[in-house]
């Protein structure tokens, strides 16, 4: 969440204020997801979605601030949330349980 509160305060350029609060918001949701998942599940689960998160978060950060391919770049801001949601965190989350099933395995 320190990623996405650090993008919106010193490294947008140019944007309307309501606007960043708006990113800002759709930013955390889904860690407030996860949050929300590690109450009802498995806190290791939960990890391993968010970890995937930071990971895939890191990397938008990289591709649109540092090493931008295209004009285009800063639009990954505003889908990578949706990817977040819907693929990144519950494959994390997969391959958290799965390796929590081998490790209790005898």
């Amino acid at each position: 969440m320190g990623l996405h509160l650090y993008t919106v305060l010193f490294m947008a350029d140019h944007a309307s204020g309501w606007f960043l609060l708006l990113l800002l918001g759709w930013s955390w949701t889904p860690y407030i997801a996860i949050l929300l998942i590690a109450r009802k599940s498995s806190a290791g689960v939960a990890a391993g979605g968010a970890v995937a998160m930071l990971c895939a978060d890191l990397a938008t950060f990289y591709r649109v601030f540092i090493a931008p391919d295209s004009s285009t770049a800063a639009l990954r801001l505003l889908s990578m949330p949706a990817w977040d949601l819907l693929c990144v965190m519950p494959l994390g989350m997969l391959a958290a349980y799965l390796v929590q099933r081998a490790i209790r395995r005898p």
